[in-house]
């Protein structure tokens, strides 16, 4: 025969929240909701739900319906915590208050608490998508203003953000761009840069040095049409044997500077170098002055062969 304790732990909680009529239910400790009960809960809060959200829905789902008395002692969360815990999961739509009868809840059942649970998740995905979204047009601004923050050196790293500053310095630049062009090229094939024509139009003289040999390579084609392009606009373009890196001096006073080949065209450099120093800049300057007195001037016909 069972004990009066045990006999306790079993009663059963009926939709007036008593024991089958015989008073209200008997403290049962947490450890009720254990075993299974345990394992579920644990499942609730990977949905979402905090553990004192868990817990009360365990014993609701488990019972179907409870007094908030009744699911504070089921559960093992202080009485005083559970009626703002049920507010939370009623605004969830995992419990219903019973109309007229004060402090009762019911579950929706097993299915419906479930399906809500899966409907939450599916939201706050939906919510962070557009959060990432958000946070990605920020950082990309962020980071393309940093390039022109007066800074002795910044890293920077892949095609994309050196592009950015690059065609910052373009805008920002006021007397002149010195380049020294070398392999590997980038291009988009019928889209010249337009930060270099607008440059150009503001009346920012450019000079380009060019590497003979691979000017001329076959696979460079589209590279020779866009650079004669630019030609045309104004750039003025010599070639000389070999150059040995690529470089970008504007205004003598800031340079841009690939410190590796890079890993492939579409990731670009590992690491490149803005450098805001007007003393290194002229240094770089003085190299090109001498590279550039003993080039020959590059041509337009020789770009459309």
């Amino acid at each position: 025969m069972a004990s009066r304790a045990e006999g306790a732990e079993t009663h059963r909680v009926d939709q007036e929240g008593g024991d089958n009529g015989r008073g209200r239910t008997p403290p049962l400790p947490a450890s009720a909701l254990l075993g299974d009960g345990d394992s579920i809960r644990r499942d609730f809060e990977d949905l979402g739900l905090n553990n004192y959200e868990a817990r009360v829905l365990v014993a609701l789902v488990r019972f179907g319906s409870a007094s908030a008395a009744d699911l504070a002692r089921l559960s093992g969360v202080h009485r005083t915590s559970v009626y703002p815990v049920l507010q939370e999961l009623s605004a969830k739509g995992l419990a219903l208050p019973v109309p007229g009868k004060l402090s009762q809840w019911v579950s929706p059942g097993p299915d419906d608490v479930l399906d809500c649970l899966y409907a939450i998740q599916e939201q706050r995905l939906h919510d962070m998508a557009g959060r990432v979204e958000q946070t990605r047009k920020a950082l990309a601004t962020m980071v393309a203003a940093s390039g022109s923050a007066p800074l002795p050196f910044v890293h920077l790293r892949g095609a994309a953000q050196v592009l950015r500053i690059y065609e910052d310095l373009l805008a920002r630049a006021e007397i002149e761009v010195l380049v020294f062009n070398r392999p590997p090229y980038t291009w988009t094939p019928g889209k010249p840069n337009e930060a270099i024509l607008e440059a150009l139009g503001r009346g920012v003289r450019s000079r380009v040095l060019y590497q003979e040999e691979l000017l001329r390579a076959a696979e460079a084609d589209g590279f020779r049409q866009e650079q004669a392009v630019y030609l045309r606009a104004g750039v003025e373009g010599r070639v000389v044997d070999e150059l040995p890196c690529k470089l970008v001096v504007v205004d003598c006073k800031i340079a841009i500077l690939p410190m590796a080949e890079p890993a492939s065209l579409e990731t670009g450099y590992p690491t490149t170098l803005l450098i805001e120093h007007p003393g290194v800049a002229a240094l770089q300057a003085d190299a090109f002055e001498q590279r550039w007195a003993t080039g020959r001037p590059l041509t337009l016909a020789e770009l459309r062969t």
